[in-house]
């Protein structure tokens, strides 16, 4: 991106609406110095310019025809599928709007084995045409026998029936009606009020809309009638399906930090060669030690501590451990201490608790 073709299409450029302006920027921000190689779609022209791709099209058409754009070299676009590839355009800048700068856009064109722009290769461009006005300009619109009946569109505030003395718009009462009375405003509120950020009170911490149909005074099951209990075929379907959001949920923490760290890794110690599953294997562990209730900074802190793609389970429990501030066990001799939990093994299948959800939402508390 450019600076020139940006100025020019927002500032300068001979455009006829609104339409035109957007698509000009858009296609400007993707452009060269010089206004060349721009080849955005036309899907995303649409979107830019808030209209349709029919509008696109036919746009850019009419900024064609009056000089503001030119077919430039379709080859700088070659490497996207052919099947896929928009067409190139150039912005046909004029020489005498670069000004001073028209020196610097030419030694990047020498660079880039192109001629120099000159006046002749760019010329100015004739003034956007007059817009058009509507037939009905400066009429006044039809009103028919209903509304004129009403007197909704002639009707002013001195005809209302709450302003008898004809002043129009409002008035504000004397100084004292708005006054309290004594001893001020009763709060009849008894309960402490949970704002969206605080934790209602109770031991699960997670605001639990009430179902449909069930109120103050009725049972949960809202007819009356104290609600069925569930099958254990029900229960255990619940108990899969909360299984597989906090797995979905784990999956894409580890995923996300994995990447964050892989990147962070390449940066700071270089290509890594080593098995082409050590991505997976650190995605393991980070999911693991989620799963284990480590929060996002311990498990970032574990990770800089051990400084390496992916550090070995010895590195990755003791790193855990100090990050979390739990005692480590001295290991054999003068080996590093020892801290082992379930964050560095994978996870024992175990009958799943009663509520999968506060397991999920007491993990991720802190994230």
């Amino acid at each position: 991106m450019s600076l020139e073709p940006m100025l020019w299409a927002l500032k300068d450029s001979p455009t006829a609406d609104t339409f035109e302006r957007l698509i000009l920027v858009t296609l400007a921000e993707r452009a060269d110095s010089d206004g060349c190689n721009a080849f955005p779609s036309q899907a995303t022209l649409a979107k830019a310019a808030l209209c349709d791709e029919k509008t696109v099209g036919r746009k850019l058409k009419q900024l064609q025809q009056r000089g503001l754009l030119g077919e430039g070299d379709q080859s700088a676009a070659r490497h996207i599928p052919e099947r896929y590839r928009p067409v190139v355009y150039d912005l046909l800048i004029p020489h005498s709007w670069f000004g001073h700068r028209i020196d610097r856009v030419n030694e990047e064109r020498r660079q880039r084995g192109l001629a120099p722009l000159s006046a002749r290769s760019r010329p100015d461009i004739t003034p956007a045409p007059a817009r058009v006005r509507r037939a009905d300009f400066g009429r006044k619109r039809p009103v028919d026998e209903e509304t004129a009946a009403r007197g909704d569109l002639k009707s002013t505030d001195s005809q209302s029936p709450l302003n008898p003395k004809g002043a129009g718009g409002t008035e504000s009462p004397g100084r004292g009606d708005s006054q309290s009375w004594e001893g001020g405003l009763q709060d009849p509120q008894t309960t402490p009020i949970n704002l969206p950020g605080n934790p209602p009170q109770g031991a699960g911490g997670v605001d639990v809309p009430s179902p449909a149909g069930a109120g103050p005074g009725k049972p949960d099951g809202g007819d009356g009638k104290p609600p069925r209990p569930k099958s254990k075929k029900q229960q255990d379907a619940e108990r899969r399906a909360a299984q597989a959001e906090q797995d979905q949920v784990l999956d894409q923490l580890a995923r996300d930090g994995a990447t964050a760290w892989w990147d962070h890794a390449q940066a700071q110690f270089g290509p890594w060669a080593g098995s082409k599953n050590g991505f997976m294997m650190l995605m393991g562990m980070i999911k693991r030690a989620a799963d284990a209730g480590y929060t996002k900074q311990q498990i970032w802190a574990a990770l800089l501590d051990c400084g390496r793609h992916v550090p070995s389970a010895q590195q990755w429990q003791g790193a855990l451990g100090t990050a979390a501030g739990k005692a480590a066990v001295p290991g054999r001799r003068a080996a590093t201490p020892m801290y082992d939990d379930a964050a560095s093994h994978p996870r024992a299948e175990q009958p799943a608790a009663d509520s999968a959800v506060d397991v999920v939402l007491s993990a991720l508390d802190s994230r």
